[in-house]
């Protein structure tokens, strides 16, 4: 569970709503509801930006949470563009036939 401050805290501190922080790989699988293994899969192979802390097998993976929103809304628009796209050839191809 993120430790998370109140809005009063933030207020008090000068902080802004979005502070950047860093997710667990649990978190982010929960974010885009998939898997925690999943999402170590996706950062090993660079589809998905990562940060890894230390080295070796006690080394941590940690995400930024604004490049993991970044990186969701990039996808949201390639996909609503591919959609976009191919309901207007579908769209074209009725209108057509």
């Amino acid at each position: 569970m993120p430790i998370e401050q109140t809005d009063k805290q933030k207020v008090s501190s000068g902080q802004s709503q979005e502070k950047a922080k860093l997710l667990t790989a649990e978190q982010v699988a929960e974010i885009i509801s998939c898997s925690p293994k999943t999402i170590y899969s996706w950062a090993e192979l660079g589809y998905i930006p990562s940060i890894k802390l230390g080295a070796g097998r006690k080394a941590l993976l940690r995400f930024d949470s604004e490049e993991i929103h970044a990186w969701l809304r990039f996808w949201k628009e390639e996909t609503a563009k591919k959609y976009n796209a191919d309901a207007g050839t579908v769209a074209g191809a009725r209108k057509g036939g």
